[in-house]
């Protein structure tokens, strides 16, 4: 794929991330529980994520330089999200631990039947950054500054400051935050849910998003729910283009690309290997939830 840009030469880095990080617990359920009814659980897993971090996670493993910015808590959930990192060789030196704050977790129910999942999240006021305490210094230092702009401000800083070094801006929405308006027209990939123009679209006038909206970025790349629904010629094209790729997303035809695809990928592969049915060769698995792993290969799951 050509992409309609040319990166930088001499960053210190491919790409510098900026944004969120998680600590998940994965439940598996043989089916989803009913209101106010009790389940038995089938298998669980810790394991570290966040989109930014998990982006930064998946692009070292593609032999890539990158830095991770942004705040964990001084939990036990933090140690371990920060710690996965290291293990991953992501630059963490923009990354920090702030006191009293509790690390972003999210509780994520999975479905045996059919690996669909309902997430049940949380992100700790004290991790957001203010304008003020945007890390701006490490905005320019990779060929791509790629966030998630849960603290639209600070990234607003960030974009125009990466812009100024000629580094190209990515970002990760799925949601409208007040502010974003005026951030996306600094934007050169758009990376975004297929409902997310529609919301944008539909904000209300009085929320300050929608200033700025005839921007048209050099890149634009929606994750689709195939339950969606789609003109019948573009759902089909969007089909044969999934089939196409499922080898590099490792998802089954038809299913939504998550966007923590790398997180769910490892742990498919990694069942499959364990119970010998992947030789790591093109193939179309069925999903297979995150197993119960020893420690040295659960801090690899992002």
């Amino acid at each position: 794929m050509k992409f309609p840009f040319d990166l930088a030469e001499n960053k210190e880095f491919d790409a510098v991330g900026f944004g969120t990080n998680a600590v998940d617990y994965l439940i598996q359920v043989p089916e989803y529980p009913p209101f106010n009814s009790k389940i038995e659980l089938t298998d669980y897993i810790q394991a570290a994520g966040g989109e930014a971090a998990t982006t930064m996670v998946g692009l070292q493993r593609l032999n890539l330089k990158t830095c991770y910015v942004g705040r964990f808590g001084t939990d036990g959930e933090g140690d371990f999200g920060l710690q996965t990192l290291r293990d991953e060789a992501v630059d963490v030196s923009f990354a920090e631990q702030i006191k009293g704050a509790r690390t972003q977790i999210a509780f994520i129910v999975i479905d045996q039947r059919n690996g669909e999942r309902t997430v049940i999240w949380h992100r700790d006021k004290l991790l957001s950054y203010d304008a003020t305490e945007a890390p701006v210094e490490a905005a320019a230092l990779g060929k791509v500054l790629h966030f998630t702009p849960h603290d639209t401000r600070a990234c607003l800083l960030m974009a125009r400051a990466a812009k100024a070094e000629k580094t190209i801006v990515s970002i990760d929405v799925d949601r409208v935050f007040g502010g974003i308006g005026e951030l996306l027209p600094q934007v050169d990939i758009l990376i975004s849910s297929a409902e997310f123009p529609e919301k944008l679209k539909k904000a209300p006038s009085t929320m300050p998003v929608r200033a700025e909206l005839n921007f048209a970025p050099r890149f634009f790349c929606l994750k689709y729910n195939f339950d969606s629904p789609l003109p019948k010629k573009r759902r089909k094209h969007i089909r044969r283009n999934n089939k196409e790729q499922k080898t590099v997303w490792r998802v089954r035809p038809n299913q939504t690309q998550r966007t923590n695809a790398i997180k769910q990928a490892d742990a498919r592969m990694y069942r499959a290997k364990q119970q010998g049915k992947c030789s790591g060769k093109k193939e179309n698995a069925s999903y297979l939830p995150p197993p119960t792993v020893p420690s040295e290969a659960s801090k690899g799951i992002h």
